[in-house]
């Protein structure tokens, strides 16, 4: 028998196999990204962390979620431990999705005024490696509609505004064609621009739950300072209202600031109150007519008998707010709300004329009696 030599099988471990997803691009702009599962997935991960967030993440703090994202997701070293990265490896991961990604997304590095710490976050909120082209009758939709806003809106954020369409329509460096022209056959009314100057910080706060100190001008004279946990936005014959709850001031749950007297705004690093949490804005103005409240909430019911086609037809579409109703007689229609009595009921009343009358409550109708009596002197 003869006596063969053994063989040492030796089992080779398989290459690791490498992932190509393409980008945006054409020709020699075209970019692939290479990388393994385990790359892709921190990736996906911290994209995710990135958009929709203003404030942004330091890099000890991403590094920590991602490491306890792996450990969710079973993520093992190949002695059989969780999966550990380091901040180096965020680092690096930062730059490959800023490099590869780009133009979809652009990360700013900032150091906060507060704690002095440094974050990292998109240049632009909305910023995703998913984002994906706009179509050419989307793009020319879009800058339709931004060219008739043109005097509402400030002249950097217009100009930024329309770089961020180029963006959408073109994520990828070629010159746009030139489009034709937008016609511009809408007359609009030119609205306050310290209005626009605060709404999109005041809008990314209150859905970030981010509390913010203000200084205000209420009177013309020098501004107050208020500590806020802001709430709600509400719009109001071409104003724009905040509702904040302040800080230092437990006496009263909300209190309404007109935003075009906002002098200052910044962030600061106090939690959002837990009564916030029970904070509803449309039951919040349920019974105003505009945005006048009472601390009491006292309110009375109000009956007004309408005349008039047009304002029984006016009505029925546009309410005076949540708890109106409008029951038909015949030609005529009876309209009932619950409000407070106020000086936005009587003007409300005013804006009638003589198609309507009240019907009830008495107080009501002797302060529109007295107010016309009042502007009757006037001109006497």
């Amino acid at each position: 028998m003869k006596t063969g030599k053994s063989l040492k099988v030796t089992k080779r471990q398989p290459a690791q196999k490498q992932k190509t997803v393409p980008i945006i691009g054409d020709g020699a702009t075209a970019k692939t990204v290479k990388g393994n599962k385990e790359q892709f997935r921190r990736w996906l991960f911290i994209d995710k962390l990135l958009s929709g967030n203003s404030r942004g993440y330091r890099v000890k703090d991403i590094t920590r979620m991602v490491n306890d994202f792996l450990a969710n997701e079973g993520i093992l070293q190949r002695n059989g431990k969780p999966k550990v990265v380091s901040e180096r490896t965020i680092y690096d991961d930062l730059t490959a999705l800023e490099s590869i990604f780009s133009p979809k997304v652009q990360l700013d590095r900032i150091k906060d005024e507060m704690d002095g710490a440094g974050y990292v976050r998109y240049a632009q909120a909305n910023m995703s490696i998913f984002n994906v082209n706009i179509s050419e009758e989307e793009y020319t939709r879009l800058k339709f509609i931004l060219n008739q806003s043109k005097g509402m809106i400030q002249p950097e954020i217009f100009e930024e505004t329309h770089g961020l369409i180029d963006k959408l329509y073109n994520p990828s460096s070629f010159a746009i064609s030139k489009q034709r022209s937008m016609p511009s056959n809408i007359v609009h009314i030119v609205r306050n621009e310290l209005d626009g100057k605060w709404l999109n910080e005041l809008i990314q706060n209150i859905t970030n739950k981010q509390c913010i100190s203000i200084e205000y001008n209420k009177t013309g004279m020098k501004g107050i300072r208020y500590r806020l946990a802001p709430l709600g936005l509400k719009e109001y014959r071409g104003k724009w209202y905040l509702i904040g709850h302040d800080l230092n001031d437990s006496s009263r749950d909300q209190k309404l600031f007109r935003v075009s007297r906002i002098q200052n705004m910044y962030r600061i690093k106090d939690a959002f109150p837990s009564i916030t949490v029970y904070f509803d804005l449309q039951d919040y103005f349920k019974y105003s007519i505009g945005i006048h409240q009472k601390l009491n909430g006292k309110t009375i019911n109000v009956s007004i008998l309408l005349k008039d086609a047009y304002w029984i037809e006016e009505l029925s579409h546009f309410k005076v707010n949540e708890t109106q109703s409008i029951t038909l007689m015949g030609q005529y229609a009876m309209l009932e709300f619950e409000t407070y009595e106020s000086h936005e009921l009587i003007e409300f009343i005013i804006s009638l004329g003589t198609s309507a009358e009240i019907k009830s409550p008495e107080s009501v109708k002797k302060k529109l009696l007295n107010h016309l009596d009042d502007i009757k002197k006037m001109y006497s």
